[in-house]
């Protein structure tokens, strides 16, 4: 018997329309999707909507598409969700969100056909989330069910965050407790998010007017019809469970890189036609790039979204192609290829000294394997591609100064705050404008800053912002060797070692010479941190400081060397030692030593 699926293009309006339901299985993974971290690898919800958002605003493009999801289903217009769970529940918590968003201002509401525009939102919402049957009497169903997992009902801890009521949730189990709140406070936190975006991009002023009424009817019109999904469904578990693996495991469709090669060379190839000769060698440009940068898979769509100023839509090629027709033509001094490619290898050039940090300025070199190794190398990447095309590469003090200015940013994300690309993105539109004082202010302003400079000099640090730290000082004082003979820190090979351990051994002195109280504040402060390799951290693990310093004096690091030289380590030496570390980390990123 054969058996078949389909794949079909459905916009919102149609993914969840009438007498529809997607059933979320009890083997899927719990909500797993987040509105708060350091990176984009868990703020997908927060991404979401600047991806959603900036593309309502800006786009010319008709449809955004959100991606795919795998269902099983014959035909009833019931759907079980192999894949997909997390747009589908992350799309619910936005149409809650709006209904959240118009019923928290409803009281102050004086207008009567503003009034009347609100309930008709609500009942809007409504109808996307829910089904309404008469039997008898009228019933309402939500149109995405979860089922049990365990002892846990996710299913009631949706229905709730639907009806904007608060995070109230309790778990009867207290061996679950903590795991069953964490991923049931999701689904408050990121309908709440929403409501946030939604009040800060409609409201003026703190009032709904008419103006915001027009406004917010458009976003949820274009959520509705212009946002599409191509939902994949079989009538097999084994079929639609294949089609899911294919899709996110062993699918090897045409990388960017091998469209973008096959395009050059085709588009090569049609110049020579038209010159009725072979003098441009397709073949050879695409060598020449490939043996004299560092093309990657990335490259492609690191250059659109530089290009565009936001997110790729649909794909990188796809968003090539549209700058290839829009913005480049035939002229006197050579043809649409030719600019096309000397563009591209000028970037890639740029792209090449930026992802291997090869640059002869070593303040600058030293932020830009800071930023490397922050993570969310897809924004940074994007963000100082621009930088350098429209600079030319040259490593004059604007380009430092934006620089510095992104580092703060990244910083402060890292270290404090939710991950957003928005004001990145707007950076490389006044960078592109070449507005680059309002671009640095974009990105640091000064109330960034002093929450920076404050959390670096008397916050706790967890290990990966340490790590970053007290690299980027050692990069500072130990600067750049080129021969082979001397040392240079490889972030990859190095691991946080705390001088004061946080779990000190019975006996050791960090028990007997350092309080209770100083041991408390003071171990994850960047005072007590240096850098060892992986083999001498373990070795050192807990112990004291006679012991500890043994190891250190193997260090090939100036800076761990120095602390084997120390006759003892006491509290003063460690204060100290932060207050240089901190004092050199804010006159590197000039922030002001006062604040």
């Amino acid at each position: 018997m054969e058996v078949k699926f389909t794949p079909e293009q459905k916009i919102v309006n149609e993914l969840f329309g009438r007498e529809i339901k997607y059933i979320i299985p009890e083997y899927q993974r719990p909500y797993s999707w987040d509105c708060e971290g350091k990176s984009d690898k868990n703020n997908q919800v927060n991404l979401m909507w600047d991806d959603l958002y900036n593309f309502y605003s800006h786009s010319r493009i008709e449809t955004y598409f959100l991606g795919s999801m795998v269902m099983i289903g014959n035909g009833a217009r019931i759907y079980r969700v192999v894949d997909g769970q997390q747009r589908l529940t992350t799309l619910v918590l936005l149409f809650a969100a709006i209904k959240c968003f118009i019923k928290a201002i409803q009281p102050m509401l004086k207008d009567a056909g503003l009034y009347e525009f609100s309930n008709n939102v609500i009942n809007n919402v409504d109808d996307l989330i829910f089904d309404r049957k008469l039997f008898g009497v009228q019933t309402i169903e939500k149109k995405v069910r979860i089922e049990n997992f365990g002892s846990f009902n996710y299913d009631d801890v949706l229905s709730a965050a639907i009806e904007c009521q608060h995070n109230q949730i309790n778990a009867s189990n207290e061996d679950t407790k903590s795991e069953y709140l964490v991923v049931a406070g999701r689904y408050f936190k990121n309908r709440d998010f929403f409501v946030e975006q939604l009040q800060k991009s409609f409201l003026t002023q703190g009032e709904f007017t008419q103006k915001d009424a027009i406004s917010l009817n458009a976003f949820f019109d274009f959520i509705k019809n212009r946002v599409s999904i191509v939902r994949i469904l079989s009538d097999s578990f084994d079929v639609a469970f294949h089609i899911f693996e294919i899709l996110n495991n062993r699918g090897l469709p045409l990388s960017n890189k091998d469209l973008f090669r096959n395009f050059l060379l085709r588009e090569f190839d049609r110049l020579n036609s038209e010159k009725g000769s072979e003098a441009s060698e397709p073949s050879k440009k695409w060598a020449f790039l490939e043996e004299n940068y560092d093309l990657r898979d990335d490259f492609l769509s690191r250059w659109v979204e530089s290009k565009n100023a936001r997110q790729q839509q649909y794909s990188a090629y796809n968003d090539l192609r549209e700058i290839y027709d829009h913005q480049y033509q035939d002229t006197l001094q050579g043809s649409k290829v030719e600019h096309f490619y000397k563009d591209i290898e000028q970037d890639l050039k740029h792209y090449t000294n930026i992802v291997n940090a090869t640059v002869a300025d070593e303040r600058l070199r030293a932020k830009l394997l800071v930023l490397i190794h922050a993570g969310n190398n897809r924004y940074t990447l994007n963000f100082l591609l621009a930088l350098w095309r429209q600079k030319r590469g040259s490593e004059d003090a604007e380009l430092i100064d934006l620089v510095n200015a992104y580092e703060i940013f990244i910083l402060h994300k890292l270290l404090l705050g939710r991950f957003s690309a928005g004001p990145i993105y707007a950076a490389i539109k006044l960078i592109q404008e070449g507005r680059y004082a309002d671009a640095t202010q974009a990105l640091a302003p000064e109330s960034l800053k002093i929450e920076l400079l404050e959390k670096i000099k008397t916050g706790k640090l967890d290990n990966d912002a340490g790590k970053l730290l007290i690299s980027k000082w050692i990069w500072l004082q130990e600067g750049f060797q080129d021969d082979v003979i001397e040392q240079t820190l490889l972030f990859e090979k190095a691991t946080l070692e705390h001088i004061l351990p946080q779990v000190p051994v019975p006996g050791s002195n960090w028990l007997s010479e350092f309080s209770g109280s100083f041991r408390q504040s003071f171990t994850q402060r960047l005072g007590n941190m240096t850098l060892l390799t992986t083999r001498s951290n373990s070795a050192a693990r807990n112990y004291d400081f006679a012991r500890k310093k043994g190891i250190y004096a193997k260090s090939k690091l100036k800076t761990t060397l120095k602390l084997a030289q120390q006759d003892s380590i006491t509290e003063a030496f460690l204060e100290n030692r932060h207050r240089k570390i901190c004092n050199d980390i804010f006159r590197d990123l000039q922030l002001d030593l006062h604040t």
